[in-house]
């Protein structure tokens, strides 16, 4: 039998990062896709940027994820960094800046965590 080992990690929030190990096998003629959920939590700092207010900002100016992509070649890696409250490079926030007009506190904001 033919067994493998592989991994996919999600976050669900800032703070809960979801590990989904599969395990795949086949036994004779059956094939067997066996998900395993392990739960854990995501170590942080104290301090936490987050970049909700980006897409309160580009709702409000009517710029989808899509064209972000297409007509401002924004890189999806980036977008997704983005959902996650991940960092990102000052140049990408600056680019940001230039495509909504707005500023900084606009598409970020700085939360302490208490």
């Amino acid at each position: 039998a033919d067994v493998r080992v592989g991994s996919c990690k999600y976050l669900l929030n800032q703070q809960t990062l979801i590990t989904s190990p599969h395990i795949y096998t086949d036994i004779g003629r059956y094939k067997y896709n066996i998900p395993i959920l392990v739960i854990m939590q995501v170590e942080r700092g104290a301090n936490l940027i987050v970049y909700d207010n980006l897409w309160n900002t580009m709702k409000a100016k009517g710029i989808s994820q899509y064209a972000l992509t297409k007509k401002y070649g924004i890189s999806p890696g980036q977008i997704t960094r983005l959902k996650r409250n991940e960092s990102v490079s000052t140049h990408t926030i600056e680019m940001f800046c230039q495509i909504l007009d707005c500023r900084v506190e606009d598409i970020m904001e700085y939360i302490k965590d208490s």
